[in-house]
């Protein structure tokens, strides 16, 4: 009767593996200390940039407008 009980019992459960160590965290890099020269610089330029583009865009919007009005 006793090796009937025992060979009923379920098995035992294994624990789970213990997860992979995972490889540590780099530091991130230092940050850049800001350069305002530069990034005045950088600003002048790029409103200047828009300012050309704007316009040129206005310009063009006259012509459509003028072809526009011929048609």
């Amino acid at each position: 009767m006793n090796n009937y009980f025992y060979s009923r019992a379920p098995t035992p459960v294994h624990p789970h593996p213990a997860p992979p160590c995972l490889e540590p965290k780099q530091k991130p890099p230092p940050k850049k200390k800001l350069n305002f020269k530069s990034l005045k610089k950088d600003t002048c330029k790029s409103l200047n940039d828009v300012e050309c583009f704007l316009n040129k865009f206005t310009d063009s919007l006259k012509y459509y407008k003028l072809i526009k009005l011929l048609k």
